[in-house]
């Protein structure tokens, strides 16, 4: 039987890359749930911050949310975005759903890797030109989150052919729509309050976890034992399961109970991502 073999392909450029576990290559896209008040928009700017996450990963930021100017919690990123990119608040921070804006950005991020790729050895290019976008509480929007039109639905199998990483915060997981959750790389989830949520998870998620009451116990020990803890979730090739960012959950070989192992990973610097991704454009 003929072998057929994938074509040889030199060294591509890509974007910049978080250098520690359990985080996917970039670009990526990300769904933080939980219900108000449960600490994922902290956590979601953080992550963006934190220079062991995603800090200093990306050229661009756009922020959509309602509550962009008057939340506290947005002032040290607007900072930190005006000392990393130089972009003003009032360029990058959006307290309306704005669609046009939305397909702009991605239109611009697509022509200006273009040009980097076509120019590459006049212009020195070592890496193409990165951007993430953070909607907050948008997607709890039926008209935003189940729109075939909506921008948000292209944003998750479109952005990231454009260098785009999103990151989306939601109350309501059943609310998204199915092209979203299946391109989804990671899943950030605080402690949730409303059963039909935990239920609908556990349906999505229990098989890879072993079984429905596995991925509930993950649920509970990861969110339950600390203030504003999360059960962190990575898909691929394989689903994985991490308690908060260091210790993921394994199955034991021989027994049906959770173990967590500390990632070793997390503890180096030079760590890779986990690179799951066999789509690339």
């Amino acid at each position: 039987m003929p072998e057929t073999n994938p074509p040889t392909v030199g060294k591509q450029l890509e974007v910049p890359q978080p250098r520690n576990a359990p985080f996917h290559k970039l670009p990526m896209n990300q769904i933080y749930l939980a219900p108000s008040g449960q600490g994922k928009t902290v956590a979601a700017l953080s992550t963006l911050m934190d220079r062991d996450k995603f800090g200093g990963l990306f050229d661009r930021y756009y922020v959509f949310a309602v509550n962009v100017f008057t939340d506290p919690q947005y002032r040290p990123f607007m900072r930190y975005v005006e000392n990393q990119t130089g972009q003003k608040p009032e360029d990058c921070m959006f307290d309306k759903w704005d669609p046009k804006k939305i397909m702009d950005i991605l239109a611009e991020m697509r022509k200006a890797n273009a040009y980097i790729r076509k120019h590459q050895k006049d212009l020195g290019a070592t890496r193409l030109y990165s951007c993430q976008i953070l909607l907050d509480d948008f997607a709890d929007d039926a008209s935003v989150s189940k729109s075939p039109n909506s921008p948000l639905i292209k944003l998750f199998p479109q952005g990231r052919h454009s260098q785009v990483s999103t990151m989306c915060l939601t109350q309501r997981w059943r609310l998204l729509q199915n092209s979203i959750r299946v391109n989804l790389h990671a899943l950030w989830v605080g402690k949730l309050s409303n059963s039909l949520e935990v239920k609908a998870l556990s349906e999505e998620f229990g098989a890879a976890a072993g079984s429905d009451e596995n991925f509930l116990s993950m649920l509970k020990r990861a969110t339950g034992d600390q203030d504003y803890g999360f059960l962190y979730v990575t898909f691929g090739k394989q689903i994985r399961f991490y308690n908060s960012y260091r210790a993921e959950f394994q199955l034991a070989s021989t027994k049906t109970q959770l173990n967590e192992k500390i990632d070793d990973s997390r503890r180096s610097r030079r760590a890779k991502p986990t690179d799951y991704d066999e789509d690339e454009p």
